[in-house]
């Protein structure tokens, strides 16, 4: 995942710095990484950016930038990820994603059987599997969102 911050100086981004970023997995209350160095984004003045290759879309994060001068508008910009969020019947964002594209996108087999079966993109995981009778009504569904 990558995450960027944003730096300025009077309203104008500000480039030529030092950033460093930390990440704390609040869930866990371990820092998971410390003073790292971020990297400027060379045609987008004042934005930086740090490659955080070990994202979990399951944690909680608090994420702080450290300009390193005290010169810029906000030395110490901070926010917070969590793609948790749960939106309908205890599923996340990202579990709703796989299913809704397996139902759209996905193969599909077993239409006519009374047994529809719904492939994730990755045509093995089986996202949807439901009882459909005559008419069309599905029953017995099981969902598989994760990753």
């Amino acid at each position: 995942m990558l995450i960027t911050a944003y730096f300025s100086t009077s309203g104008m981004g500000t480039g030529g710095l030092s950033p460093t970023i930390t990440i704390v997995d609040a869930g866990a209350d371990t820092i998971i990484i410390n003073a790292a160095n971020m990297v400027e984004i060379i045609n987008a003045p004042g934005w930086y950016k740090y490659d955080f290759v070990t994202f979990s879309d399951t944690a909680y994060y608090i994420i702080t930038s450290n300009a390193g001068v005290d010169t810029v508008d906000d030395r110490y910009p901070t926010n917070s990820h969590r793609e948790e969020e749960f939106i309908e019947d205890g599923k996340t964002q990202p579990e709703l994603i796989r299913i809704i594209a397996a139902t759209t996108a996905g193969e599909a087999a077993g239409a006519g059987t009374g047994r529809m079966i719904f492939a994730g993109l990755d045509k093995t995981t089986v996202r949807v599997a439901a009882d459909v009778d005559g008419i069309g009504n599905r029953s017995n569904i099981t969902y598989d969102g994760s990753a």
